[in-house]
């Protein structure tokens, strides 16, 4: 693998912990703003627009409208989308079966 390759895997390997972080932090705060993601995630406003962007088209995250303003311009308010997202486990033996859905934030 060329330097080239080698920049282009690391700049994958970064957006993914980015969008990772980002998405834990929703999970734990549930509401929030993307200048609110910014400072708790020391990264870039534009950095976490553009992660904010990418687990939108996801699925992951959706936008929840328009919050109140402390000044400025109001600012478009995220959080994890909980209601698209389900797991199923799925266990099984000789004589029986058991089922568990899980969404993002709970057992169902």
């Amino acid at each position: 693998m060329d330097a080239r390759g080698i920049r282009e895997v690391n700049s994958q390997l970064i957006r993914l912990n980015n969008q990772e972080l980002i998405f834990f932090i929703l999970r734990q705060k549930k509401l929030l703003s993307a200048s609110d993601i910014s400072f708790m995630s020391r990264l870039s406003l534009s950095t976490v627009k553009t992660v904010l962007g990418d687990l939108v088209s996801m699925g992951l995250v959706i936008s929840r409208g328009i919050g109140e303003s402390t000044g400025g311009r109001k600012p478009e308010i995220f959080s994890v989308n909980i209601h698209e997202n389900i797991i199923v486990g799925i266990s099984y033996g000789r004589t029986w079966l058991h089922c568990t859905l899980y969404t993002i934030e709970k057992v169902c």
